[in-house]
């Protein structure tokens, strides 16, 4: 996925299979239901550090590592979700704002 494919899921908006998940400094309580709910279904797109109306609130750069840690710590544990999933994070840089 690049640059141009998330301004365009951006400018689509929320559907079936597009997320969007506010995320500055860790991760939402909210995203694990939507992660389940899209690996029970035809999948889809959840991008972080969006409002829901597409508009960029940006993850503070700071906290990124710790969050793409602990997103993969809990999609391997038995405890949050079941069977394990493997999803690949792309890290992109974005200016705040609405595309």
């Amino acid at each position: 996925m690049n640059i141009t494919e998330v301004k365009q899921i951006l400018s689509q908006g929320e559907g079936r299979l597009i997320e969007f998940k506010r995320c500055r400094n860790s991760l939402p309580s909210s995203l694990y239901e939507t992660i389940v709910s899209f690996s029970n279904t035809d999948g889809g797109t959840i991008i972080l550090g969006a409002e829901n109306d597409g508009t960029i609130s940006g993850i503070d750069s700071n906290y990124i590592p710790q969050i793409i840690t602990d997103l993969a710590t809990a999609l391997n544990s038995p405890d949050c979700v079941t069977p394990s999933l493997y999803l690949t994070p792309i890290e992109m840089a974005f200016t705040e704002g609405k595309y």
